[in-house]
């Protein structure tokens, strides 16, 4: 599956579709280290850092990724209640 965004318009994207506290969450995660390999700080010292509750963070994060996955490879429509991913086979048994 190949996106249709440049890097510019990817950007523009994620500011229009995360609202500003997942955004500026994602912000400090990326400039932290929490998405470095291997991790340079755990979601534990970020929660810490931010003075957030980890599993709210953590929470939080993983809403953030999935718009931005959602809005790279699914033209940014996910109904989190009937969103089957486009690579799972959804007669496929836990699929």
């Amino acid at each position: 599956m190949e996106a249709d965004f440049t890097v510019t318009e990817f950007i523009e994207t994620a500011h229009e579709i995360l609202d500003s506290e997942k955004r500026e969450l994602v912000v400090a995660a990326l400039s932290e280290g929490y998405y470095d390999w291997p991790r340079t700080r755990s979601i534990e010292e970020l929660a810490e850092q931010l003075n957030q509750d980890a599993s709210i963070l953590r929470e939080l994060l993983h809403e953030a990724e999935q718009e931005l996955l959602a809005a790279l490879f699914d033209d940014g429509d996910l109904d989190h209640d009937e969103h089957v991913h486009p690579l799972i086979d959804a007669d496929v048994p836990g699929g």
